[in-house]
């Protein structure tokens, strides 16, 4: 979540289409080696073909919420926890929860406060074989570009230069290693729909000047190290759309076209009122310009100010605008998570009622 800053320019969109005929040919390549190896996965891995989800060969689309305090240690274990520390029935009664409004995804932070520096998976573990019993998949964010449940404080770009090669903020691990501890461990299971390298990206010095080549590099080298260890699951880079220092305009094409990333990703806020905003209709062009599946990570919106009800129906308009629109799959922000900033929404919430009539007409088998 975050405001948009930069101004669209003429520049801009002349620089994007040259961005498209530069980059195509080699996310192709990368694409046609990861298809192969997706193959030995087996039919319950979901796939990116054609710029589209598939599971056992047909089309495959999601709807569900984002949960991100969901892998936090239960709260009489005195290990860390963010936002809202549930039990263990508490993690079964999310899981129920999301399932009986026909949701199929959570989004969840995965950070390496969330396994104790790589060191405890029990409570990650545990929240992927929930998940699994009831039929959910789970996208896995990496790492935070905000400071919130994770250690090290905002991203700026000295860290996607090099800092995310040693321990930071007090981890034991460099990013690169957990992120090669992490999905090494959980390279061959179907319960993970995607993985995610980052919540949010973006990359500007210190002094506020952007500088998109650090975080360019950056995300190839995630790419190379993350399907060098795993070629089952699909990969998302992780950014808001296509205004934010150092990833937008055609910085956000750029990253859309890294080889090995194989889903783009935006995030919806601000624009209560429009049920397809401009950004999101333009990163979704991006998205389908470089071949890929794409889909809103985030959408959310406060009651109060609005109330309940007007909040259900607004998100319900941005979800049938975006099924119309062909997207592969959008999360609500947030689901008993605490957010903190009246995002939140539960299964008494009229928003859950109406997820329930929109899955039952365009999720159901």
């Amino acid at each position: 979540m975050c405001a948009r800053i930069l101004t669209r320019t003429l520049m801009i969109a002349t620089l994007l289409v040259a961005c498209f005929s530069l980059t195509a040919s080699c996310a192709h390549n990368w694409q046609a080696r990861t298809d192969a190896g997706r193959a030995i996965g087996g039919p319950d891995f979901v796939t990116a073909r054609d710029g589209r989800l598939e599971l056992d060969g047909r089309r495959y689309r999601f709807v569900g919420v984002n949960v991100y305090s969901l892998a936090s240690f239960p709260p009489d274990s005195c290990k860390y926890y963010c936002g809202i520390a549930h039990t263990d029935q508490g993690v079964r009664d999310i899981m129920r929860e999301v399932g009986e409004m026909g949701g199929n995804a959570i989004r969840i932070d995965a950070y390496q406060s969330f396994t104790e520096g790589g060191k405890d998976f029990s409570r990650l573990d545990f929240v992927i074989a929930e998940a699994k019993k009831r039929g959910i998949r789970l996208i896995l964010t990496l790492e935070n570009q905000w400071h919130d449940c994770t250690k090290g404080g905002y991203k700026f770009a000295d860290w996607y230069r090099s800092d995310y090669r040693r321990p930071y903020g007090g981890y034991r691990l460099s990013f690169v290693d957990y992120v090669r501890l992490v999905v090494s461990r959980y390279r061959d299971e179907s319960a993970i729909l995607m993985w995610q390298v980052m919540n949010e990206a973006e990359s500007q010095s210190r002094i506020g000047i952007a500088d998109p080549y650090a975080l360019l590099a950056f995300a190839e080298e995630m790419a190379a190290l993350i399907k060098g260890i795993d070629v089952r699951h699909l990969l998302s880079f992780g950014t808001t759309g296509i205004e934010r220092p150092g990833s937008g305009g055609i910085y956000y094409s750029m990253l859309a076209h890294v080889g090995g990333v194989d889903v783009v990703e935006a995030h919806d806020y601000g624009d209560d009122r429009q049920a397809l905003p401009d950004d999101i209709r333009r990163a979704h062009e991006v998205a389908r310009l470089a071949g890929k599946p794409f889909f809103v990570g985030e959408v959310g919106i406060s009651s109060p100010p609005l109330s309940r009800e007007e909040r259900a129906k607004l998100v319900m308009d941005k979800l049938e605008a975006g099924w119309d629109a062909d997207f592969d799959g959008i999360l609500i922000w947030s689901y008993r998570a605490g957010d903190g900033t009246n995002r939140d929404f539960d299964a008494n919430d009229p928003l859950a009622a109406s997820v329930r009539r929109f899955t039952s007409t365009h999720l159901a088998p």
